[in-house]
């Protein structure tokens, strides 16, 4: 919170007083001051973001195959053939629909399990063996 008001107060002298100096101590000032605000307040929001969406990350390979049979059998002929048939929109509500879906399911299966249900697979069959850590 200093570092924002140090920048806010810096930034803020030209338009108090506009010289060579405050024009100088704007840019060398609260450039870097507001910087390391800005930083460290994206900090803090990302690490509650990065926090909600882990879950989702554990599971890459279970999401990603899942996103790709769901989104086909909705756009491609085999399915519902949607394909062409849907606005921007429409395809952007679909496609944040099943992001949803994927976001409360992964949740739900990492409560219940320590990885995802193919990555398992994939281990098992990278080492042979039940490897689940």
């Amino acid at each position: 919170m200093g570092s924002f008001v140090v920048g806010m107060a810096f930034k803020l002298l030209p338009y108090i007083e506009k010289n060579i100096v405050t024009t100088y101590a704007q840019d060398m000032i609260g450039g870097p001051a507001l910087a390391l605000f800005y930083l460290t307040a994206f900090s803090f929001v990302s690490a509650k973001v990065i926090h909600f969406f882990a879950p989702v990350g554990k599971m890459a390979f279970t999401n990603y195959l899942m996103q790709s049979i769901i989104c086909t059998m909705i756009f491609y002929s085999y399915g519902f053939g949607l394909y062409g048939k849907v606005t921007p929109k429409q395809a952007l509500a679909v496609a944040l629909g099943v992001y949803v879906m994927q976001i409360c399911w992964s949740h739900w299966w990492l409560k219940r399990h320590r990885i995802g249900p193919l990555e398992r697979v994939w281990r098992w069959m990278t080492y042979g063996k039940k490897k689940t850590t």
